[in-house]
């Protein structure tokens, strides 16, 4: 097939072909570069709503239980648990259409052993 081509040809032919391979090299290169630079975007949101999480729970304990201590021996209230709130602040960032494909998964104690104990004070 090349031997029937005029020179002129064949040296459009091989630049045609040096031009498609140096795109397909760009087009995977940025590709690769794109798909890190949105991993790391999303590694730093996923950081800065953990640091978020663990700052509230953290206020809740410093500030929220000693408020309401008095209260806790009445009656169960689910806001003086670092959990809870946590919990309810990251519902409400989820509201918001850039989180809603994050999740929030914290360990837990085990509740049926809290509700037992619950019935057991309130019974007293």
């Amino acid at each position: 097939m090349l031997k029937n081509l005029r020179s002129s040809q064949k040296s459009a032919f091989l630049l045609v072909c040096i031009l498609v391979a140096n795109l397909i090299v760009f087009g995977v290169s940025l590709s690769i570069i794109l798909q890190q630079n949105s991993r790391n975007q999303i590694a730093s949101k996923a950081i800065t709503m953990m640091e978020m999480i663990n700052s509230n729970r953290e206020y809740t304990i410093a500030h929220v239980q000693p408020e309401l201590i008095d209260q806790l021996q009445v009656e169960f209230l689910p806001e003086a648990i670092p959990n809870f709130a946590a919990r309810e602040t990251f519902e409400n960032l989820r509201q918001k259409s850039n989180y809603r494909d994050f999740f929030l998964k914290m360990p837990r104690s085990n509740l049926s052993i809290l509700a037992t104990k619950l019935m057991i004070l309130k019974q007293e």
